[in-house]
Parts: C-alpha cells; sequence; structure tokens
C-alpha cells in the first residue's frame, strides 16, 4: 500500500485511493458508450465506492493509526514498508503495530479479504451485460474483470516482500524499545 494514503484522515486515503481507479473506469465507460457525461457518472460512483470501501478496510485494520499525527504515520509506514530501523524511539510500538497489520494481512491473503470482490463484481456484470446488455457494456466490463488478473497475480509475492521488509523493521523497533 502507498505511504501517501496515510497523509491525512480517511477522506484523504478515499481519494488517493479512488480518483485513479475511478479515473479507469471512466475511460473504460468512455470506450464503451462514447458519452462523456456517462464516463463522468461512473469515474465519480465507481471512484467513490472503491475509494470509500478500501478506506474504511485500511483504517479499520490499523486502529493505532488514529492515534499519531500524519508525520508519525508516514515514518512508521515508510519504516515498515522499507524494512528500515525507525529513528524516533517513541514510534518503535507503532512500529511493532504496524508489522502486525501487515503479517496479517499477508496471513489472511486476499482470497479472505475484500479484494475479491471487485473482480467477482466485475465479472458476474460482464455475464450479465453479455446476455442481456449492449456489446460496449460487455466489452467495458470483461476487460475490467480482465485488469485484474496481473495485479491478483503479482500480489501474492509482494505481500511475502512486504511481510520480510516489515519483520526487519520490527526487529529493529523491538531492539530500539529495548534499550
Amino acid at each position: 500500500m502507498r505511504p501517501e494514503i496515510w497523509r491525512y484522515g480517511r477522506l484523504w486515503t478515499a481519494l488517493v485511493l479512488g480518483v485513479p481507479a475511478g479515473l479507469s473506469f471512466a475511460v473504460l465507460e468512455f470506450a464503451a458508450s462514447g458519452g462523456a457525461a456517462q464516463a463522468l457518472l461512473a469515474r465519480l460512483f465507481f471512484g467513490g465506492l472503491w475509494g470509500g470501501t478500501m478506506a474504511m478496510v485500511v483504517w479499520r485494520r490499523w486502529k493505532g493509526a488514529r492515534d499519531l499525527d500524519a508525520a508519525d504515520r508516514l515514518a512508521v509506514v515508510r519504516s515498515v514498508s522499507r524494512g528500515e530501523p525507525i529513528e524516533d524511539p517513541r514510534l518503535a510500538p507503532a512500529v511493532v503495530e504496524y508489522t502486525g497489520v501487515v503479517r496479517r494481512s499477508h496471513r489472511q491473503g486476499p482470497a479472505k479479504g475484500t479484494l475479491w470482490i471487485w473482480p467477482a463484481l466485475a465479472v458476474l456484470v460482464a455475464l450479465a451485460q453479455t446476455t442481456t446488455g449492449s456489446v460496449g457494456k460487455a466489452v467495458l466490463f470483461w476487460g475490467l474483470a480482465l485488469a485484474w488478473i496481473p495485479l491478483l497475480w503479482k500480489l501474492p509475492s509482494r505481500e511475502t516482500k512486504a511481510a520480510s521488509r516489515a519483520a526487519g523493521a520490527e526487529r529493529a523497533a523491538r531492539k530500539l524499545m529495548e534499550t
């Protein structure tokens, strides 16, 4: 996950995650329908839905994030995501806590999380559009469903690397807490 999502609050997280998703969906919608108004509505709807849902998920996973100010959250996330020691000893407990979040996320994997809802929904809508909808909409949703394949393919190795780096940051933080 990109460290920028922790820069401000939940609304910021929803924007950082939702705007790119909405833009991508709007491009597909515009290609399928040719209507700028439809593409804009699709962007707002999908971007808001994706960004809002994912913001709730990530903020719920790391409960201690709300107790830190933005600069401290970013320092903790960068330390854990890079596998580097945290320089500020008062943030060491937050590094340990956030490492636990990363570890749980890796252990659960995307199959137990909300990530699989989105490609499944895209396939369901693609099937519905194929049988009862327009060709353009069917192409749009099949394209969206196929766009998930590379992400889901690379996700396990990315999560393994993230967990390994997080473990290094946790070891350094625990050592700092002992001194």
